[in-house]
């Protein structure tokens, strides 16, 4: 009966044994997936990164390219502007007090952005005007880049 006993009481040992190696093998598999997922997850972290800096870099370069497109298309109204006036033309009042209306609303409608001199010459109005356009499109291009970066980190269509 002893030898049966301890026959079972080793089989059990065995047994257990066999189950302990099992859950720790299953542990380390399961420890192992995780891992892999860690790093998958990761690789997709530095892949957006990547791919954002990359967007970064294509919007500085166009940004720049189109701030010295800008300055010279300036530079070439004012030179049109004061080559083509006999002296100095000067832009009618109202013109120049929608203008101001147009570009500080929130002026306008508290009174505050009439203009002291209430005239400008036809060459200064130009420029201030070329300047606006080129302070709108790099707000546009800025915005652009924000999108993009949007979409590049999977936070936006």
């Amino acid at each position: 009966m002893n030898r049966v006993l301890i026959s079972l009481v080793v089989g059990l040992a065995v047994f257990f044994a066999g189950l302990g190696t099992g859950v720790y093998l299953k542990g380390n598999a399961v420890a192992a997936s995780e891992l892999k997922a860690g790093q998958a997850q990761q690789a997709e972290s530095v892949r957006k990164v990547d791919a954002a800096t990359v967007a970064a870099i294509a919007n500085a370069n166009a940004a720049q390219k189109q701030a010295v497109i800008y300055r010279t298309i300036t530079k070439e109204i004012i030179k049109y502007a004061e080559n083509h006036a006999s002296g100095p033309a000067w832009v009618d009042p109202e013109w120049v007090r929608i203008h101001n209306a147009a570009a500080a609303p929130d002026l306008a409608a508290s009174g505050d952005a009439s203009d002291s001199s209430g005239s400008a010459t036809a060459t200064e109005a130009i420029g201030i005007v070329a300047s606006n356009y080129e302070l709108c499109n790099q707000y546009a291009e800025q915005v652009r880049g924000w999108q993009g970066w949007c979409r590049s980190q999977g936070l936006c269509r």
